[in-house]
């Protein structure tokens, strides 16, 4: 595989015996073509160039990073809730009327709120895993020894 530069832009090429020039986005946002072995790289920087709005628009936006605070979204096998922090006495979090309610200290720090989410998607985890395992174990001979999380 190769790399062009257009417009100061990094390009992964892969030469193929195909047809036809195929842009794909790869997970991190890198920007790769499939191209036939016969075509130049004029031709796939130019064909760059073409589709810049249909690679503008599948590359995924930058995520800000979480701040633990109410109104955020977190995902729980696979659907999104809103978080609502309250601050009270007892820290914990729980899944109540489609929301993830997360009480914790008054005054809690970033590292506070992240660590009792974090534990809470253990707990939840935990919890689900006996089940998951029955059906993984269903077939003869299977048998996990042990599992972490």
């Amino acid at each position: 595989m190769e790399q062009i530069s257009v417009d100061g832009q990094r390009v992964l090429v892969q030469r193929k015996a195909i047809r036809n020039l195929y842009p794909r986005i790869l997970p991190d946002g890198q920007l790769s073509v499939s191209a036939p072995c016969s075509v130049s790289d004029q031709a796939v920087a130019d064909f760059i160039r073409s589709r810049r709005a249909w690679i503008e628009g599948h590359r995924p936006t930058p995520q800000a990073p979480a701040a633990y605070c109410s109104g955020e979204r977190f995902f729980l096998w696979g659907t999104a809730y809103p978080l609502q922090v309250i601050e009270g006495n007892k820290a914990g979090t729980i899944l109540s009327n489609d929301k993830i309610v997360m009480t914790v200290p008054i005054g809690s720090s970033f590292q506070v709120r992240q660590d009792l989410l974090n534990r809470w998607y253990r707990q939840a985890l935990e919890a689900a895993l006996p089940h998951a395992m029955a059906r993984g174990e269903a077939d003869p001979g299977l048998h996990a020894s042990r599992v972490q999380i």
